[in-house]
């Protein structure tokens, strides 16, 4: 996983990969001086398009991983 993420960072493009446990795992590098609200649903679109089309398979709205408690995270970096 933190190869992704570090990909991320460095080569500023969005990386993706499947877990067993939770599915697809997306990390996104944005700016902090871009982070506001529109920016941030602007760029979660662009990422979700990105996805979409680097898919052979149709992606539905229904989540296939379980729910989890956000009470279950320490820490939540955007």
């Amino acid at each position: 996983m933190l190869q992704y993420m570090k990909a991320s960072l460095t080569q500023g493009s969005p990386a993706v990969y499947w877990d067993e446990d939770v599915g697809f795992v997306g990390f996104v590098h944005l700016s902090q001086q871009w982070l506001d609200a529109a920016m941030l649903d602007e760029s979660l679109g662009n990422f979700t398009e990105w996805l979409k089309s680097t898919t052979n398979s149709t992606i539905s709205d229904e989540p296939s991983a379980p729910v989890m408690d956000a009470n279950q995270f320490s820490t939540l970096r955007v």
